[in-house]
């Protein structure tokens, strides 16, 4: 399910960039629990994002760093509507598979080799049961 919002865009805080993060604080995110990842669009601009919330009372505003401003070609103190989706299985993997942070990135990566090598490792047991029979 899509929830639509109009929030004013403002930069993230240092901790959070080059995280691929979004805060937004809890009253403003509909649904959304904080900690998802989500595909949040403006027009045909859209990035996926974990969804954090802001701790300070602030309003309705979005917290972006530049990186993921570019991406969804919105500026700063500008007011849009953002469309938020939660991804499935597939989508939180895209996201960590191209994080900026180069922790989930390796993670992610080291976790497909694992799963390759895994279904590998089933291939070759099952081989002799194979020709074992005959």
């Amino acid at each position: 399910m899509t929830y639509s919002i109009e929030l004013e865009v403002h930069q993230n805080k240092q901790d959070d960039v080059y995280c691929d993060r979004a805060r937004i604080p809890e009253g403003y995110r509909g649904n959304i629990r904080e900690g998802r990842i989500c595909k949040i669009s403006v027009g045909d601009h859209s990035a996926l994002l974990e969804i954090r919330g802001i701790t300070e009372q602030c309003g309705a505003i979005i917290r972006l760093d530049e990186r993921t401003r570019v991406l969804l070609n919105v500026k700063d103190r500008a007011r849009c509507t953002f469309s938020i989706r939660e991804v499935w299985w597939i989508g939180q993997f895209l996201w960590a598979w191209n994080a900026s942070d180069s922790a989930s990135r390796i993670a992610a990566r080291l976790g497909l080799l694992g799963v390759f090598l895994g279904l590998l490792g089933v291939m070759l047991g099952i081989i002799p049961l194979l020709h074992g029979s005959h």
